[in-house]
């Protein structure tokens, strides 16, 4: 194990920890078990086929329905009565780097996209990512609060994935999103991550309080869970520029680091830090854990 300190561009206003671990000691977890999937009874009959590639290639099922059900799965399909999640993908070749792999960068690009999918498939996704119908008439959006996400394995190109997501209740100002993303050939865990979202008015860019109106609309997608990696209070210590072991300067937002609510995405923050860790660390750790908290916003003026 080897600590790393760096100090990220105070623009950001982004507090990072991160764990770094040699490529012949990765970490290893149990994967969570508090949730119980089932399949929906529309999709049962197709249970059994529904775990492993190789069995529906092998399987006596007629070959159209097998193309329909792996299509399914590609596009995403919603399970415990809605409550639950689930989409595959197959890793590409412009997604891995130098080492083959998948980058980090993209394998959250896969637990936003789920995200955003399994809102628009309760009909609670409106007006771009992280809105609702409920929240255009009043300018408020969700946003990321912080995030926290563990690796066991990156996979490689051609890899698939399977990811399941899920949301939860936090607290009276915001809701937590839960993924956990297996090898969709072998079901091992590759990842784990966890972020918690909070309300905010797009004009004022302040924070806003979840009211009764809003919080029944959530109740399609909001389980009685916990969170599979909680925040645990932990305390990001303030860097001081004199006393860091590594400093990275000059990464300024473009145009294209934007999203849709005109503020640099979360997702191009964690690259941006990742930008900060040394070639020597990158070239012999792979990263294995990970927890951002998002203070402030980043945007083309600042």
């Amino acid at each position: 194990m080897e600590a790393l300190s760096f100090l990220t561009p105070s623009a950001m206003n982004t507090k990072t920890k991160m764990r770094w671990q040699g490529n012949d000691n990765k970490p290893k977890f149990i994967p969570a078990t508090g949730l119980q999937l089932k399949t929906s009874a529309k999709l049962s009959a197709r249970a059994e086929i529904l775990n492993n590639k190789r069995e529906i290639a092998a399987s006596s099922t007629p070959q159209p329905l097998r193309e329909k059900i792996m299509k399914q799965l590609d596009k995403g399909i919603l399970l415990e009565n809605g409550f639950v999640f689930r989409q595959n993908f197959t890793v590409r070749s412009f997604e891995i780097g130098i080492d083959s792999k998948i980058s980090l960068g993209t394998l959250t690009n896969y637990l936003q996209e789920t995200s955003l999918n399994h809102q628009k498939g309760l009909g609670l996704l409106a007006d771009g990512f992280g809105s609702s119908p409920k929240l255009i008439p009043r300018d408020l959006i969700w946003v990321v609060c912080w995030s926290r996400i563990e690796v066991d394995h990156y996979p490689s190109w051609g890899d698939v994935m399977q990811v399941d997501t899920w949301k939860y209740r936090s607290g009276k100002s915001g809701y937590g999103c839960n993924w956990h993303i297996r090898d969709f050939n072998t079901g091992k865990t590759l990842m784990r991550a966890t972020s918690l979202y909070v309300m905010m008015n797009k004009k004022t860019r302040r924070f806003a309080k979840i009211d009764e109106e809003i919080r029944e609309e959530l109740k399609p997608c909001i389980t009685d869970s916990d969170p599979m990696l909680p925040n645990n209070n932990r305390k990001i210590i303030k860097l001081n520029i004199d006393n860091a072991d590594h400093v990275r300067t000059g990464l300024m937002p473009g145009w294209t680091d934007m999203d849709i609510n005109r503020h640099v995405s979360h997702i191009k923050l964690l690259n941006y830090v990742l930008e900060g860790v040394p070639c020597s660390i990158i070239q012999s750790h792979e990263l294995s854990e990970m927890f951002l908290e998002y203070r402030n916003e980043c945007n083309g003026d600042r």
